[in-house]
Order: structure tokens, then C-alpha cells, then sequence
């Protein structure tokens, strides 16, 4: 399977984070549909928010809060991680991206 992230934003001032979002397909393209997928911190690896691929293989978090043990700084240093985490029929899999201030 393929996974690609997409750059997101950071609202620093409401603490939350904009637009995070990944595509996830089959190696010949095809896109897959019903994923759990994590978005996480790259480096802590804290979750900060979950969302389902839709029948386009896309998975985002529009807008969410920063829970309070992520560091910001972390965030804007390192981006960020979209992961799925495997199951019968497809391996585990992750992409990652940067966030920058929005």
C-alpha cells in the first residue's frame, strides 16, 4: 500500500492543528476505503487525533486541538505522521509531512 501526507498548518495561538490529511491506495492506485488512521507526532509519536479513509482513499483532520503534552515546538520542528497500522490484508504503513504556522 502507498501513503502520502499532506503539509499542514498550526494555529498556535488556539493550539490546534489545520488540515491534516494523507491518501492512502493500493500499489497499483486504487484507493482504499474504511482505514483507521493516526495522525501523530513525529518523534513523541502522541496521538493527536484519528480519522477513517473515505470511498477516495483519503483520511484528514481538519481542524483539531493540540493535546497539552505535545510540544509545539516539536510540531514545527518535526511535522508530523499519518499510520496505519496493518491488519490481514495490508501491511502497516505510514507518510509523513511538515506543519507549518497558519
Amino acid at each position: 500500500m502507498n501513503a502520502t501526507a499532506y503539509y499542514g498548518t498550526l494555529d498556535v495561538i488556539a493550539r490546534e492543528t489545520l488540515g491534516l490529511k494523507a491518501h492512502f491506495t493500493t500499489w497499483d492506485g486504487h484507493p482504499v476505503a474504511g482505514l483507521p488512521i493516526q495522525f501523530t507526532t513525529t518523534g513523541e509519536r502522541f496521538p493527536m487525533c484519528e480519522a477513517t479513509t473515505d470511498f477516495g482513499g483519503w483520511a484528514e483532520c481538519k481542524n483539531g486541538p493540540v493535546p497539552p503534552p505535545v510540544s509545539l515546538a516539536n510540531l514545527l520542528v518535526n511535522g508530523y505522521d499519518a499510520v496505519w497500522l496493518g491488519n490481514r490484508r495490508f501491511a502497516p504503513v505510514s507518510a509523513h509531512n511538515n506543519i507549518g504556522l497558519g
